[in-house]
């Protein structure tokens, strides 16, 4: 067993907390008057911001020169001259044969064919509808009323008075209560059943025999005379002035251009392009990177100191060296 679960069970049986000084790390002795606390200092992380120098990469402009080289382009003309042939317009004349339609009037006999009507009479037959009345028997349906007796049951009352004998109190002349018996009417219901005769009347339909006239259309078989116009065909002729064409040849002369083809000499003008090379220097800006130390806020855990309180061992507490709350 430790010096400080001896300390422990010492403070239970004395009645007395041992309690460890912080600043001395000392245990401190204390009346027992409830639960008892132990101060210890323990460590705790926190974040905290720290400055420090960090090595950081920068760009810069710089200013440098490059040559390089360009090419100009130079015209140069030179005179050439070539053959070339080339058409020239030359009036020429010449004789053309053409045809003229020339028209010509002459008298013709032409036969033609026309229809004269020839008119005749003619028996013709023809059915006409000759209207005749008929009379005819047909039946038509008509209600009547029919009577129709039947039994019908019935329930009647056939009940009668009676004459009953009752006893009902009642006073003598000296005050006194005596039962007398009086004779009182009751009426006895009695209930008989019975057919009776009932007549009613029915709707029947009845067929009834009635004559109707109609008018009815017959065929009749009529003749009449009609005039009919009929057509025959007949020749006849007549003169008539024909106009025909007939075809003359003519000549003429026509006037044309044709295109001669002509040999000349043309004189022309060649421009040719020549490079030259040409040296120039151009200035440009480039980004050249530097290191530099700056300052950068970081942050940072540390471990840092704090009191805390934990109670003692109880009474109840084994004396053993496993015990938890002795062990403080």
């Amino acid at each position: 067993m430790t010096h400080q679960n001896s300390l422990c069970w010492l403070s239970l049986f004395t009645g007395l907390i041992i309690a460890t000084d912080v600043g001395t790390g000392s245990l401190v002795a204390a009346e027992s008057s409830g639960p008892q606390y132990i101060e210890r200092t323990v460590m705790r992380p926190q974040m905290m911001t720290e400055t420090k120098m960090c090595t950081v990469t920068e760009y810069r402009n710089e200013t440098r020169q490059r040559e390089y080289t360009v090419y100009k382009r130079v015209a140069e003309t030179s005179a050439r001259s070539c053959n070339v042939t080339v058409m020239v317009p030359e009036q020429r004349t010449r004789v053309e044969k053409y045809t003229v339609m020339r028209p010509v009037t002459r008298t013709v006999t032409q036969a033609y064919k026309v229809q004269v009507p020839v008119w005749q009479n003619v028996t013709q037959s023809y059915t006409v509808q000759v209207p005749q009345t008929e009379v005819r028997q047909t039946y038509r349906t008509t209600c009547r009323k029919v009577p129709v007796t039947v039994m019908k049951t019935v329930c009647r009352d056939a009940g009668c008075w009676v004459n009953q004998m009752t006893q009902v109190p009642s006073c003598d002349p000296c005050g006194r209560a005596v039962m007398r018996t009086v004779c009182k009417p009751v009426y006895v219901p009695k209930t008989i059943t019975e057919q009776i005769p009932v007549t009613s009347f029915k709707v029947e339909q009845v067929q009834v025999p009635c004559q109707y006239k109609v008018t009815v259309c017959k065929p009749e078989v009529r003749t009449r005379t009609v005039r009919v116009c009929n057509y025959r065909t007949e020749t006849r002729q007549r003169n008539i002035q024909v106009c025909e064409t007939e075809c003359v040849p003519m000549t003429r002369q026509v006037n044309y251009t044709c295109m001669v083809p002509q040999k000349q000499q043309r004189s022309y003008n060649v421009t040719t392009y020549r490079m030259i090379p040409e040296k120039r220097v151009e200035t440009y800006k480039v980004c050249v990177p530097h290191q530099v130390q700056k300052p950068v806020q970081t942050q940072v855990c540390k471990m840092v100191p704090q009191t805390i309180r934990i109670p003692v061992c109880k009474p109840c507490c084994d004396p053993c060296d496993a015990c938890d709350s002795c062990s403080l």
